[in-house]
């Protein structure tokens, strides 16, 4: 891992060698073929960052939400706070820094980054049906989405890993489908799994690390005029009362990219005579003048686009989105992020956490999460998102009751069994490598995501019996080249 002098340091003699003069790029007008330096950072001290595990662990077997939150959000302060780069004229925050799926997975060229790393794509979990050989259409959602890895879950991934007498490449599919066929005859399921992810303690005043994965979540924002971004306000605000996705929430805020307003400035009922600008429908607002599903016009919000953390997209960038999950951006757009899946490897099963765009008061029934316990560390527009998390299955490790803890923007999904009552720790545990299969879009197979959440998943259970766990890591079996 780089020091801060060492970065520094080499950040500024490459800087000058690639750039020779100049900022390296402007806030106004994205420009790719400007050279930049991007070092991979992880979340600096002063944000409970790594946790210490056996504290985290207590936590969890307790149930002591209150502790929990405080730690996830001192996570998400640490992740959004400023980092030592910037791409054209904006400081980036921490997670922006990190390495993405095509770096890791695809080039292995996880370093110095030239950019920003963005791969658009339609969320891997409204496809997962498709895995198991059960064809339904795509959400009309319009969202997008990618995976980021930071410096020591991209160090992870990018190392072979010595098990049953053989180097294993756990980006790979044919190394991935190897271990699988490796493991000798009658070993336990519960030790059927690639190697677990780091997790390093502080000690001696050296901090150390736990590999973090996050997958951030994007909507567009057109360059000029009111652009209509739903708002989460339950399930009881949607046309769609089972599957309540966002295209079907009838609450809209129209964003303005033209005003100035701060980002803490709340959503405040739209006016045409105080707010001018053509409003820019999208899929996620489909239902025009009021029509269903889509939002009523009679709840429209109006917000300056400060609330949003948004950049502008390269024409790269926007013919990606549009690819992704269709739309209408073209360059000089804004891409918007209205929702974060964060999973840190603190505790053997991860600590999970999601967050979603949520300016002004909390949702009346506060399901599946709010703002509550949100720590002073959390700066800025970054305060604008509630959150859920889940350390546990179950309400601790003496109760029965189910935790529930979802993303609006994702999981809400008629391609997500009992999406509305799932949790990400029972979802994630189903993460598994198998055989190849002739399934282009899957091509190893794996376990579904489970049936219905109304009891805790044995991760030791015959089912995974002829599987290979991946720790919880969906994206290996998402991500990994294709098995020859």
């Amino acid at each position: 891992m780089f020091n801060v002098h060492l970065k520094k340091t080499l950040w500024a003699a490459i800087a000058a060698a690639l750039l020779g003069c100049g900022d390296g790029g402007s806030n106004n007008n994205a420009n790719p073929d400007q050279a930049t330096l991007i070092v991979p950072q992880d979340i600096p001290p002063g944000y409970d960052y790594p946790g210490v595990r056996s504290v985290l662990q207590v936590y969890a077997d307790q149930n002591d939400v209150v502790a929990m939150r405080r730690h996830s959000w001192n996570l998400w302060a640490g992740m959004t706070t400023a980092s030592e780069a910037s791409y054209n004229g904006a400081v980036l925050p921490i997670w922006e820094t990190w390495c993405g799926t095509q770096e890791v997975f695809d080039s292995k060229t996880c370093g110095l980054l030239s950019m920003p790393k963005r791969q658009f794509e339609a969320p891997n979990q409204h496809a997962h049906f498709l895995s198991q050989g059960v064809s339904m259409a795509l959400d009309n959602t319009q969202v997008v989405s990618f995976n980021k890895y930071n410096p020591a879950a991209a160090n992870f991934l990018a190392k072979r890993h010595a098990q049953n007498g053989g180097l294993y490449d756990y980006t790979n599919g044919s190394d991935l489908v190897a271990l699988n066929a490796s493991w000798p005859q009658f070993t336990p399921i519960s030790e059927r799994s690639i190697i677990e992810a780091p997790y390093t303690p502080s000690s001696s005043g050296v901090q150390g690390s736990a590999a973090i994965e996050t997958k951030p979540v994007m909507l567009y924002v057109k360059a000029t005029g009111l652009t209509a971004i739903p708002l989460w306000r339950g399930p009881a605000d949607s046309w769609n009362l089972e599957n309540p996705t966002p295209e079907t929430w009838k609450t809209c805020v129209l964003i303005d990219p033209a005003s100035t307003a701060p980002a803490g400035t709340p959503p405040v009922p739209y006016d045409p005579n105080i707010h001018p600008g053509v409003i820019n429908r999208q899929n996620t607002d489909n239902g025009g003048s009021g029509e269903t599903p889509g939002c009523l016009s009679n709840q429209y919000l109006y917000a300056p686009m400060s609330t949003l953390y948004t950049f502008k997209m390269t024409a790269e960038e926007a013919v990606q989105f549009n690819k992704a999950q269709g739309g209408t951006a073209v360059a000089g757009d804004y891409a918007a992020l209205v929702a974060m899946h964060v999973s840190t490897k603190e505790i053997k099963n991860w600590v999970w956490q999601t967050f979603w765009w949520q300016p002004g008061p909390d949702t009346l029934n506060n399901f599946p999460g709010n703002k509550l316990n949100m720590t002073d560390n959390v700066k800025g527009l970054w305060r604008n998102f509630a959150m859920c998390t889940v350390w546990y299955q179950t309400q601790g490790a003496t109760s029965e009751q189910m935790n529930v803890c979802f993303n609006p923007y994702l999981e809400t999904s008629p391609t997500i069994p009992s999406g509305l009552t799932s949790n990400c720790m029972s979802c994630h545990g189903t993460a598994t490598v198998g055989v190849a299969t002739p399934n282009a879009a899957f091509p190893i197979s794996s376990l579904p995501y489970p049936p219905h959440y109304r009891n805790p998943i044995n991760f030791d259970g015959l089912e995974f019996a002829p599987f290979t766990k991946t720790d919880f890591m969906w994206s290996i079996q998402n991500n990994a080249t294709p098995p020859k």
